[in-house]
């Protein structure tokens, strides 16, 4: 077994290990204390490009925040689930790579 990372619940770890082995997916060693890596905070960018891409107005919508909500919301639904399977792989395809940088850069900054 791997060792285990900072704020990794044991059960939760076992559990990865058994389910990926029987399902033939190597589960990644993760550095510790390593920077947050996880590939949300490019999804949560292209989420945003394309609101203001979608919906120009938005940077310029001032209303109460009950109004914001209830034009916003809407707006942020339709262009979550519109995120194509292409840019869910990109990122998922991408998690090596950005290990392999971590890595090299020794825990450090990367350009992920």
């Amino acid at each position: 077994m791997h060792s285990l990372q900072p704020h990794t619940a044991k059960k939760s770890h076992a559990w990865m290990e058994e389910e990926f082995k029987e399902r033939e997916i190597e589960l990644m060693v993760w550095p510790p204390y390593s920077p947050d890596m996880s590939p949300i905070e490019n999804l949560w960018a292209h989420l945003k490009l394309e609101l203001h891409r979608q919906y120009p107005d938005t940077s310029s919508l001032h209303r109460s925040p009950d109004t914001f909500k209830r034009i916003l919301i809407p707006r942020l639904m339709e262009v979550w689930w519109s995120i194509g399977a292409e840019v869910l792989n990109a990122l998922i395809e991408s998690m090596p790579r950005r290990v392999n940088a971590l890595w090299e850069a020794k825990g450090w900054y990367t350009a992920y």
